[in-house]
């Protein structure tokens, strides 16, 4: 995320983004798409560019967050199995 804007390295940038973004789509998460997207414009300030990273990496939390208050919900269903 540190190379989003970042002349040359942005391409960095750009080829990780587009590698993931089909899992980006299975968050279905809009707001989290906007933000990547206006990242990976070349023509936003320094300030807003530095606001988006921000706002990226505070979502980003929040999707962990949520994906492992999932996967605690799913294990906590799970019937140990014993061994015979």
């Amino acid at each position: 995320i540190e190379y989003a804007g970042d002349g040359h390295r942005s391409e960095i940038f750009l080829k990780a983004v587009h590698k993931v973004t089909p899992t980006m789509g299975m968050l279905n998460d809009s707001e989290f798409n906007d933000i990547t997207q206006t990242l990976k414009r070349s023509d936003i300030d320094i300030t807003a560019r530095q606001e988006q990273k921000d706002q990226f990496y505070k979502h980003c939390s929040r999707i962990i967050e949520s994906l492992e208050g999932e996967l605690q919900a799913i294990t906590a269903d799970l019937v140990p199995v014993k061994a015979a």
